[in-house]
């Protein structure tokens, strides 16, 4: 017994890969039962732990259950089609894509591919970055990108580079590109590409009522830049990282906070925009696979007028701080009265273990989303804490 077809959805970043994730697992039963595709795994983090497995170095859990291995073994034992998806697959190198197909051998591979335009991936992979940890700002990423020291971005980006590493191998009618749609009118229209991708009617399934991922504005960007370059490497990537900031500071905070000023390239980079967006076009139009969607999609949008956020004022970053501090403060209040800690001071119970101005640091699911941001991810408890930090923070 075999897989009939194996199916990776290996990228690129930011390009509605969010919202297709939420999909098939919310429909992760209704797949296998109506249309015999079957996801290995629980949630997106098992296929986190695919990728890792691929990719290897700071991408990899040793000690995740789920192993490429694993997969193999699982795909060879089935009569389904297998789905993976993950974004970050599209960097891998063709060494580690070689050795990841190679347990498929004699199996229908498909590869599928979601592109979306430069103007729209550049502001978009920035802000990545920063969730990730990067310290560059806004406008030296767009130097390196468009000088060529960044390569790493076109290896992520560019669906014709990801499909010569994953795809050369195999039929044209097995490279399936897609294209985000330019147009946020039709929010369904994605996932509908991504279901012909796939060979399936799209209607029976449920779907977000948003495309959109949720995103920083300007100046909750260049906050979040300069939080970084202040705890400098306390919190390593992935997972200290992603708990500690993205789950700690970013979701329950920035995210809520401020102005939305959405930012995007700046005047000085429009020529350069347009030339690469044209190369790209011209490049997935002669290159062999299964194109769904339009090229169309792919011409740049670009405003004249857009902000940077190298231009955020001081006087805003400090409002955004201020604010983010105070939301910082209330969400620790709603957890303090969710664990019965400020009821029972109120009766005169024991004082709760929150209490003292430094506690001894915990796991985050333990202790909730606000921790602090330095010495050493030790929780936060006074406002004065909060308010030196924000100084340190806003002078940079």
């Amino acid at each position: 017994m075999t897989a009939r077809k194996v199916v990776l959805h290996v990228g690129a970043p930011k390009t509605g890969t969010t919202y297709i994730e939420k999909i098939i697992w919310r429909n992760q039963r209704r797949l296998l039962k109506r249309d015999g595709i079957w996801m290995p795994g629980r949630s997106k983090w098992d296929h986190d732990a695919l990728m890792g497995a691929v990719r290897g170095g700071i991408w990899h859990d040793p000690e995740h259950p789920w192993t490429w291995e694993r997969l193999v073994e699982e795909a060879h034992q089935r009569d389904e089609v297998v789905l993976v998806s993950k974004e970050m697959f599209a960097g891998a190198t063709r060494a580690q894509v070689d050795r990841a197909l190679a347990g498929f051998a004699g199996m229908e591979v498909h590869i599928v591919i979601t592109c979306r335009a430069l103007s729209a991936a550049l502001p978009s992979a920035w802000q990545q970055g920063l969730k990730a940890n990067y310290k560059i700002s806004f406008g030296d990423f767009l130097e390196e990108i468009s000088s060529g020291k960044r390569t790493g971005f076109w290896r992520h980006h560019d669906p014709v580079n990801i499909a010569r590493r994953w795809a050369t191998d195999l039929p044209a009618d097995r490279v399936h590109i897609i294209t985000m749609p330019a147009s946020k009118s039709d929010p369904t229209l994605l996932w509908r590409r991504f279901a012909e991708a796939l060979g399936i009617d799209p209607a029976p399934y449920s779907t977000p009522e948003s495309a959109a991922n949720e995103s920083l504005a300007a100046a909750q960007a260049e906050l979040l830049r300069r939080v970084a370059i202040e705890l400098d490497d306390e919190f390593p990537l992935r997972h200290p990282w992603r708990d500690a900031v993205q789950q700690g500071l970013i979701q329950p905070v920035l995210l809520k906070v401020g102005e939305q000023r959405k930012f995007g390239v700046p005047a000085a980079y429009h020529p350069w925009v347009r030339e690469r967006s044209q190369q790209m076009i011209e490049d997935l139009a002669a290159y062999p696979c299964d194109l769904i969607g339009d090229l169309t999609d792919l011409e740049p949008r670009l405003d004249p007028d857009a902000l940077s956020p190298d231009e955020v004022g001081e006087a805003e970053l400090n409002r955004v701080a201020v604010t983010a501090l105070a939301e910082m403060v209330r969400v620790r209040n709603a957890e303090r009265k969710a664990s019965g800690a400020i009821g029972a001071s109120a009766a005169g119970g024991a004082p709760a273990a929150s209490t003292p101005a430094v506690s001894e640091p915990g796991p985050l699911s333990e202790a909730g989303p606000v921790s602090t941001l330095v010495n050493g991810g030790r929780r936060l408890a006074a406002v004065s804490t909060l308010r030196t930090f924000a100084q340190r923070v806003t002078r940079r």
